[in-house]
């Protein structure tokens, strides 16, 4: 699958299965972390997105920033990548 940025909302977005996430900068696409979702919320959103190639994109770019990990050593993402990102975002849950 080709990256290429989506213009027309910032340099950090989701367009169609198109993801362009520059690690290190916060993303403000889709799938994005909002504190005013619920762990149960945010649970179901996540693993909406790992239907889709830009939306493993998402996931593993959280992943990444939450645990430091780079980008080109960060593992495919799944299930306990999920559940990483949310005890990251949800620590007391």
């Amino acid at each position: 699958m080709t990256r290429q940025a989506d213009t027309t909302k910032g340099p950090r977005s989701m367009k169609g299965d198109v993801v362009d996430i520059e690690w290190g900068q916060e993303y403000l696409g889709p799938g994005r972390a909002d504190p005013a979702k619920t762990r149960a919320e945010r649970q179901r959103e996540l693993l909406s997105l790992l239907a889709t190639t830009g939306g493993r994109d998402v996931i593993e770019y959280y992943f990444g920033k939450y645990t430091g990990v780079a980008r080109r050593e960060c593992p495919p993402a799944g299930l306990l990548m999920v559940q990483s990102v949310l005890g990251r975002e949800y620590p007391g849950a």
